[in-house]
């Protein structure tokens, strides 16, 4: 049934050239955070100022996220992504010089921030076209969950590539290959006919956006949660691989992450799950908290060096494998939460939840490493993603989809290749 329901998905026109230049334009996701990390670290001898660097490329672009959603939203794809994929790169050219070259701290941050200002949404706009290609239902369901299962390829792959720019050449090599690869990537993206096409539709007039949707609001809330948890384990992994004497390692350690993730969401994408998805969503964030203790635990242990990064390897895997299934759900109810014609908005300020949380979970995982080590920095993983489970537990209500908003004088007429992605009364 996995097999069919993918193939299914794949076989609409246009859906392979939307999801492979999505993937490779996206590939810096899974490489910017760790190779500034290492990047910075490198040049300056401190994962503080290393954590904060990368957070402030995260904060920037949780800042910009929302802005640029809706920017697509008005304008369309192509006027907006190509700007961005240029800025980025640029900046992330000027942040590998500048560490190459002994630019201080202040100069690297401003360079992380505007990369972070620079990040194309590719993401919620590969979003709003499989909401357009498909409509809503279990195909749209297989989508999300293909989506998030080969997103995963980029937390496999980009680890790795960092990991071996280390290795041979060093960490700012991989801020130039992250450059390379986002121009390309997005360029093969807004040329295709889907993308050049795509509009939303006209929305009303108001100054709150997607963000008028409380569900929205609750998603957004639990995104700045996990986001943080992640970035914990990030930037621990990365001391972790330092303490065993294996700094390179951390690329492949962070790959087992989300080889966990993959195997978890490719199981999830091809079943027809019952039960109402909000008590999914509650229920995934319940085991990715769980799924947490393991790597706590190696963390705590003194082992030697090869036992100990495989055992984290091994716990990192266990750790990965509810990641899909909860990101699957999570942007299933932003699209079902989202007003009439602001589902890239939405999808946006989904990601700049996430990444202000991701942000937050770098820059305080740093301190916490400096201060107190490893061990403490990975056990603040598990305990912000029970905070998220808590709180969606008490908002769950407005979880609940509601009716759809009446149509308006603006939102009548519908520009060729919008959707409407449902509504959620105030």
């Amino acid at each position: 049934m996995t097999a069919g329901a993918y193939r299914a998905v794949l076989g609409r026109p246009g859906a392979v050239r939307l999801l492979g230049s999505s993937l490779f334009g996206r590939m810096p996701v899974g490489m910017v955070t760790l190779a500034t990390v290492l990047t910075v670290r490198a040049a300056t001898g401190s994962y503080a100022l290393a954590g904060a660097v990368s957070g402030a490329y995260a904060v920037a672009n949780s800042l910009i996220a929302p802005v640029h959603g809706r920017l697509i939203d008005r304008f369309g794809q192509t006027r907006v992504l190509v700007p961005c994929a240029v800025l980025l790169a640029l900046s992330l050219l000027g942040l590998a010089a500048g560490a190459t070259f002994g630019a201080p701290v202040l100069v690297l941050a401003v360079c992380a921030v505007l990369a972070g200002l620079g990040m194309p949404p590719l993401s919620a706009s590969g979003r709003a076209l499989w909401g357009t290609l498909l409509g809503r239902g279990d195909a749209l369901r297989t989508a999300f969950a293909l989506e998030s299962t080969a997103q995963e390829l980029i937390f496999i792959l980009g680890p790795l590539l960092v990991g071996l720019c280390v290795t041979v050449l060093a960490p700012a090599a991989a801020l130039v290959l992250s450059a390379m690869l986002t121009l390309a990537g997005t360029l093969a993206f807004v040329t295709s006919s889907l993308s050049r096409s795509w509009r939303a539709e006209v929305r009303s007039t108001d100054w709150a956006g997607a963000m008028r949707s409380p569900g929205l609001r609750t998603v957004v809330g639990v995104g700045v949660l996990l986001g943080a948890a992640v970035g914990l384990v990030e930037v621990s992994v990365a001391a972790f691989a330092e303490r065993s004497g294996a700094t390179g390692a951390a690329g492949v350690l962070l790959a087992l992450w989300s080889v966990g993730s993959l195997g978890g969401g490719l199981w999830y994408g091809g079943r027809r799950l019952g039960g109402a998805l909000e008590r999914r969503y509650l229920v995934l964030i319940g085991l990715l908290a769980a799924g947490f203790v393991p790597a706590v635990v190696v963390g705590a242990l003194d082992l030697a060096s090869v036992v100990g990064l495989s055992a984290m390897g091994a716990a990192l895997v266990l750790a990965g494998v509810a990641i899909v299934p909860l990101l699957t759900c999570h942007y299933l109810l932003v699209d079902q939460l989202a007003p009439v014609g602001t589902v890239t908005e939405a999808f946006n300020w989904a990601l700049a939840g996430f990444l202000a949380g991701l942000a937050g979970g770098v820059a305080l995982g740093g301190a916490v490493i400096d201060a107190a080590g490893v061990p403490w920095s990975l056990a603040a993983a598990p305990l912000a993603t029970g905070l998220a489970a808590g709180f969606a537990t008490v908002r769950r209500a407005t979880l609940r989809p509601g009716p759809p908003e009446p149509p308006t004088s603006a939102s009548t007429k519908r520009p060729t290749g919008g959707r409407q992605v449902g509504g959620h009364a105030i």
